[in-house]
């Protein structure tokens, strides 16, 4: 595991190359492990100040703004970490996921399956687009990122690319239709 983050951190821009399974999912188990306890917290700070709020309110005291601030405080802290901590894996994430699609035989451009809603929640009136499209894209490179490693084909390093061959269907891995069948021919 640790083998795989740390090759992770020294790949920081390597777009080249694969990336096994293992060495993916060990890197999103690391990152879960990271990023739990920040999110954690921050649910816990920010939804302690704002019950202590509706507390305050609900009862007739007078509301202590000190305990508000403090939990919205310590929110915003660990909040600023999380939003860190994503800015300095994003390029990392970009090239490992590369990698991954390479190795399990699929092109690089899939990629945008990611960083496709992510890019459209920015603009104003893509942004709801982007909200509806971006559970489809997760699952469908989820269901990439797990597929299995592609043998290397001949005179490609990185293996077999998507829709390079003949458009009868081989691109998804289907077998086609005379192959290892043996017709004889009639004269």
């Amino acid at each position: 595991m640790f083998a795989a983050y740390k090759k992770f951190w020294t790949h920081y821009a390597d777009f080249s190359g694969r990336s096994s399974r293992s060495d993916y999912w060990w890197v999103v188990l690391c990152h879960v492990i990271v990023t739990a306890p920040l999110v954690i917290i921050f649910w816990v700070s920010a939804v302690g100040s704002i019950l202590s709020a509706a507390q305050d309110t609900t009862y007739g005291y007078e509301p202590d703004p000190s305990a508000i601030f403090a939990g919205a405080g310590f929110a915003v802290i660990f909040i600023f970490i999380l939003i860190l901590y994503a800015l300095a894996t994003f390029v990392p994430n970009l090239a490992i996921i590369v990698r991954r699609l390479r190795d399990a035989g699929y092109h690089w451009a899939f990629l945008f399956l990611y960083v496709g809603p992510f890019l459209l929640s920015f603009i104003p009136v893509l942004n709801i687009i982007a909200g509806l499209v971006s559970l489809p894209c997760s699952i469908a490179l989820i269901v990439l990122l797990c597929q299995g490693s592609k043998p290397e084909m001949v005179g490609n390093s990185y293996g077999q690319q998507f829709g390079q061959q003949n458009f009868q269907g081989q691109q998804f891995g289907q077998q086609p239709y005379n192959q290892g069948l043996n017709y004889e021919k009639q004269p």
